[in-house]
């Protein structure tokens, strides 16, 4: 085993992780192999032997900055992939047995998180952080769903949330409510499961598949439940939409919606003559309309409705009506948006009472508010996967 352990976290340890990886430069060793090139990648099936042989040779000269002396007997204890891979058939397992020590480089392990993980499992409580960063926590849980040893670390998570779920609220980024989404499944975190998908359902506005694409890092979180937070958020937003879209068709149809049956009378003066002039000889503006002809006026009056609606909606940036995936709306924001719709009925211009309004837009807020989301629970969506599993 190399002597250039420079973490010791059992003395008598038998396994170095290795971590926190310099890419060597290739331009160095051969100009027909790529550069820029993770450690990691598979070589395309067409590449040339000598050029496969330099980056096989190029691996393997990588230069790990971290070398943590570990237990390899804590390490599986506490992780059935590290049991798997040190006391099974793998080569790993057999030079571990067979030499008595080992050396296993971790060059996709976040090191921080690795760390602090190594710790935990160790029982070196004094040196585990309280108080971690967002992107740390995030790829705690990664690492926590790599090794499958979620129980190990949850006790921590409670603590780490606490510093942070006070930071985060409804305009939080995408990115960041994306983490939370992974956290929480990933340590059973009820309260911030239910709080993000709420966020998601309501206040987003982007797709969680295509920003969690956009991340350098993989989140382990099932593609079920991924699609399910999406189609709930495309549902909420799309019955808002419907709602409008509804309102507008009823209002273009031949049939009649004004409830006028007589002669309106102005609100603030049931005295008022409705001759063609006023007493100071000015034009009466009701004059114009035949109230005789009540289809007619009511014809009338609808149309100003429409007229009103399609030009607001346009004003506010609602027409032509989004479609799906209604970027960039929210339910939150459309809803916002619909309040500040100014719809004028023919009789209300007329009465200047609002009963006179028909409760059109009262109406139409009622119903966007009303709009039922269903609650995704932790719990719930659990059910769900396990459902599927089946």
């Amino acid at each position: 085993m190399s002597s250039g352990v420079n973490v010791i976290v059992d003395p008598d340890g038998d396994l170095v992780l290795l971590l926190d990886p310099t890419t060597p430069d290739l331009s160095k060793s051969t100009d027909s192999s790529p550069r820029g090139t993770s450690a990691i990648e598979t070589p395309p099936k067409n590449t040339h032997k000598h050029t496969y042989k330099t980056l096989v040779q190029w691996e393997s000269t990588l230069v790990y900055n971290s070398r943590i002396l570990v237990s390899s007997k804590h390490m599986s204890l506490a992780s059935p992939v590290f049991k798997a891979m040190l006391q099974g058939s793998f080569r790993e397992g057999i030079e571990l047995k067979t030499m008595g020590k080992l050396e296993v480089p971790l060059p996709d392990d976040h090191p921080a998180a690795m760390t602090i993980l190594i710790n935990i499992i160790h029982g070196r409580m004094n040196s585990v952080r309280l108080k971690i960063e967002l992107e740390l926590f995030t790829q705690m849980a990664i690492l926590v769903d790599k090794y499958q040893c979620p129980e190990v670390v949850r006790p921590f998570s409670s603590i780490w949330k606490k510093e942070l779920s006070a930071t985060w609220s409804k305009r939080s980024n995408c990115t960041d409510i994306a983490c939370w989404i992974c956290i929480a499944w990933q340590f059973e975190l009820d309260d911030e499961f239910l709080k993000a998908t709420q966020i998601i359902q309501k206040q987003w506005t982007c797709s969680l598949k295509e920003r969690m694409e956009q991340l350098r890092y993989r989140l382990p979180v099932p593609k079920i439940l991924i699609d399910k937070l999406e189609s709930s958020r495309l549902e909420s937003i799309g019955k808002a939409v419907q709602i409008l879209d509804a309102t507008i068709a009823k209002y273009s149809l031949s049939s009649l919606n004004c409830t006028f049956n007589g002669s309106p009378t102005r609100s603030n003066d049931r005295n008022y003559d409705y001759g063609n002039h006023d007493s100071y000889g000015r034009r009466n503006p009701t004059a114009s309309w035949d109230y005789s002809n009540i289809p007619s006026y009511r014809k009338d009056c609808d149309s100003m409705v429409l007229g009103s609606l399609i030009k607001s909606v346009t004003e506010n940036g609602l027409y032509p009506l989004p479609k799906p995936p209604y970027t960039p709306w929210s339910l939150t924001s459309f809803i916002s948006k619909v309040a500040l719709l100014e719809i004028n009925t023919l009789c209300f211009k007329i009465t200047k009472a609002q009963t006179d309004q028909h409760d059109i837009k009262s109406q139409l807020n009622l119903a966007m508010n009303a709009i039922h989301v269903p609650s995704l629970t932790l719990a719930s969506c659990k059910e769900l996967i396990n459902k599927t599993r089946q």
